[in-house]
């Protein structure tokens, strides 16, 4: 088969957080870089070798990786017809533009990467429309496992996720589109909330534990307007999302998100960009699906006490701006509100988040 179309990658990670998600009393999360513990984490990352085959129409991947390059990444943009470049659909921090709520505690993202093979299809061999396949070592959806810090272990635990997509563009503006649903399912026994108070409390699930989960989703981007078109890419696109599981182990079970993003409007300021997001998420009907996490976050600490009676969904409503400091590094403050956060109930909560970004 030779060399050519080949890839070969192997990372690192070292991370250093706290669960201010849980401080916020978030049941989706307003901020996509902390995970379960440990929280202080240094671990070989991911390591695959990818192959393109069919002048390039078929491409596979096998080893160590991330779910979320390939399936429900809402961020991976569309091609800009002016720059010819991919620019990214938001800024937004929430963790829901790469890990759809649903799919919490089941997909492979963040740092905790898994064993997996992949397979990008493109019919058309444009790129336009495309099918992606994945089954991964699916340990990562037991209580407490941590897969970045585990080797690799295939068994009856298994994650499968599709997902087809298609691109095109709209109107005499060619303005960029794309379209994508997804299925998958979780193979094994996966606890609920009430298995995991029953551990937390008698040492036994008492047989409460669910046989599989499964699940769909679906997302699309779109650019409504060029300021300049095919001069430069400044203007303002938007994306939405949506999610559904009714399993008993989900910890979420429906998703709706929205958003809106600026390119370079300001005149002076040609590569800032800034937007809004809104990402509702309905929990598990079950009153405390916070049992799903809080004896992950103290372990051996937490006794069983509920934080709160959850029976509304969650609303985060966010805002961003990205000050471009050169073409590669940006300064990002964001600015989170959830005004009834499900964990806690009242009051609200405000959180002002600051980044450093910058792209190699």
């Amino acid at each position: 088969m030779g060399w050519k179309d080949t890839k070969v990658s192997v990372s690192g990670l070292n991370a250093n957080g706290s669960p201010v998600n849980l401080y916020a009393g978030s049941i989706q999360g307003f901020t996509d870089l902390p995970g379960t513990p440990p929280f202080d984490r240094t671990e070989l990352y991911t390591y695959w070798i990818a192959k393109g085959l069919f002048d390039r129409r078929l491409f596979l991947r096998f080893g160590k990786q991330t779910a979320n390059v390939l399936f429900n990444n809402v961020v991976l943009g569309n091609q800009d017809l002016p720059s010819r470049t991919e620019l990214a659909t938001s800024g937004l921090i929430v963790p829901s533009l790469y890990n759809n709520p649903t799919l919490i505690g089941r997909m492979p993202v963040g740092y905790n990467a898994a064993l997996g093979l992949t397979v990008r299809w493109f019919p058309k061999g444009t790129g336009n429309t495309y099918l992606n396949y994945g089954i991964f070592d699916g340990n990562g959806a037991k209580w407490g496992y941590q897969a970045g810090l585990q080797a690799p272990w295939i068994n009856n635990y298994l994650f499968q996720i599709a997902e087809f997509g298609v691109r095109w563009n709209i109107g005499n503006g060619k303005l960029p589109a794309k379209f994508a649903i997804g299925a998958w399912y979780q193979s094994g026994l996966l606890d609920t909330p009430q298995s995991v108070l029953n551990t937390v409390t008698t040492g036994s699930d008492l047989g409460a534990k669910a046989n599989g989960a499964m699940g769909m989703y679906l997302y699309g981007t779109h650019r409504l307007w060029y300021r300049k078109p095919w001069v430069n890419p400044s203007g303002i696109g938007a994306f939405y999302q949506f999610g559904f599981s009714n399993s008993p182990a989900s910890i979420i079970h429906q998703y709706v998100g929205l958003g809106l993003t600026a390119y370079g409007l300001l005149e002076k300021r040609p590569h800032d960009n800034f937007g809004v997001g809104l990402a509702w998420a309905k929990p598990n009907p079950t009153k405390n699906p916070e049992l799903f996490l809080l004896p992950q976050l103290f372990p051996g600490n937490y006794g069983g006490n509920p934080l709160a009676q959850v029976e509304t969904p969650e609303v985060v409503i966010q805002l961003y701006y990205q000050f471009a400091l050169d073409r590669a590094t940006y300064l990002e403050p964001v600015l989170s509100v959830i005004p009834k956060p499900s964990l806690i109930g009242n009051p609200a909560t405000v959180a002002a988040t600051l980044r450093l970004i910058k792209q190699f």
